[in-house]
């Protein structure tokens, strides 16, 4: 709901409104453009030039000949809802939203028009990203319903308790579940301190052995990425061990 806020608000401040919610493209948008790219993080990129420079050049003919406000909408809602189709079920249990197809139907919907083609390659995110980032939530969701399960447990016995099993039906309906294995998640006690994890990027419980990203010196925090890489085939993560740190949560080494 945010990412279609955010993309309607660009296209009000950038087209016309005839009172019937439908206009063309205004001067504002030549205005605008430099801010998409900041807010985005699109920069100068070489794909690009080609239809900014269109933008740019095409001056006052491209608000007569390109989309209409309602056409650039429609096509934003288009693109949108196929790519919501995709998160009906958890990862595990389907393919992630393939970007090349809906790099297709982007172009499909832009009808040939480069500002409505370019509004939707800098605003729309990555279907693969948002589903990673919508499922490494999911997980962190279910961990911190878990934790504080087991905090309630210790107020209420004054220890920790030994297995999940304890916390049903008194504090838990059910016990969480992991989003890679659809299998509840993994407890432990550690030093005196719960450990919660999902069973990490192998698909295999590691006992709780933090699993640590190949591409970084920090523990990977995006557990249904390397899942789903692995599930896959990338040969680069195909060899990572160890388990996702989901309570108490880890911290890579940037600090972030």
């Amino acid at each position: 709901k945010g990412e279609r806020a955010f993309q309607m608000d660009i296209i009000q401040r950038i087209y016309s409104d005839d009172g019937n919610g439908d206009g063309r493209l205004t001067s504002q948008a030549f205005n605008v453009i430099p801010v998409i790219e900041g807010l985005t993080g699109t920069g100068r990129s070489e794909r690009l030039d080609g239809t900014r420079a269109a933008i740019l050049l095409g001056g006052p003919g491209l608000s007569l000949i390109g989309s209409s406000r309602k056409q650039v909408e429609a096509a934003f809602e288009a693109v949108n809802d196929k790519m919501e189709e995709g998160f009906g079920k958890p990862l595990r249990d389907t393919a992630p939203v393939d970007d090349g197809d809906i790099v297709a139907l982007m172009n499909e919907h832009a009808n040939g028009d480069p500002v409505c083609r370019y509004l939707m390659n800098t605003l729309l995110p990555a279907a693969y990203q948002v589903q990673s980032a919508v499922e490494a939530s999911e997980a962190r969701r279910a961990a911190a319903e878990l934790a504080l399960a087991v905090h309630r447990y210790r107020l209420a016995n004054g220890e920790l308790p030994n297995t999940t099993d304890l916390l049903v039906p008194n504090f838990l309906k059910s016990i969480p579940l992991d989003v890679i294995t659809g299998k509840p998640l993994h407890y432990r006690v550690v030093d005196g301190k719960p450990l919660i994890y999902s069973v990490g990027g192998n698909g295999i419980d590691d006992g709780g052995m933090p699993a640590i990203s190949p591409n970084s010196s920090g523990q990977d925090l995006m557990p249904i990425r390397v899942h789903l890489q692995h599930a896959f085939g990338d040969p680069v993560h195909d060899t990572v061990d160890g388990d996702c740190i989901l309570w108490p949560e880890q911290k890579t080494t940037n600090g972030n």
